[in-house]
């Protein structure tokens, strides 16, 4: 029978421990503060300050990014869209989603609008609206104004047009 003594036996747990602890590191951690999601743009937009550099403004506290701003409060532009008969008559299902795309230049120009609706013949009329507001605030990071696309998303309820409520109650 092999015996061991008591300090190959200590110097063999000491190995093993150590063995232990340095294939367990703690995972790392993303930080996503100096993360930026830029936007790959398909067909040329005239009037894009950098067309290879369009971000999507993420909105997590202390990145240091804002998103572009329109020139009117959201509820004003909300109140506005329903004002004109936007989408009177129209009505979807709740569970459908509809879409605006807006692609700001770092001079806040609005360059394009795309409405995605789940209710047929009312996209123009948005649109138009959405091209007509001047005076955009461009988006930024960190100080410096950047092209930007940024999407709302919004509901119809009882034929008027519903923002988020997290747009309107930024401005």
């Amino acid at each position: 029978m092999r015996t061991f003594s008591l300090q190959s036996i200590i110097c063999q747990l000491l190995l093993m421990t150590l063995l232990v602890l340095t294939s367990c590191k703690p995972r790392e951690t993303v930080n996503l503060s100096n993360y930026i999601a830029t936007v790959k743009i398909e067909e040329p937009i005239k009037g894009l300050c950098d067309p290879k550099n369009v971000v999507y403004i993420l909105p997590l506290e202390g990145n240091g990014q804002e998103s572009a701003e329109p020139p009117y409060p959201y509820t004003t532009i909300e109140n506005e869209l329903n004002a004109k008969g936007m989408v009177a008559g129209a009505s979807q299902p709740s569970e459908k989603s509809n879409t605006i795309s807006l692609y700001i230049n770092c001079f806040g120009e609005l360059l394009k609008c795309e409405v995605s609706a789940q209710f047929a013949g009312y996209e123009e009329g948005i649109k138009q609206y959405f091209m007509s507001l001047k005076g955009w605030k461009p988006a930024r990071i960190k100080g410096m104004k950047y092209d930007s696309m940024m999407m709302i998303g919004f509901e119809l309820k009882e034929g008027k047009i519903v923002l988020p409520d997290h747009l309107k109650n930024r401005k």
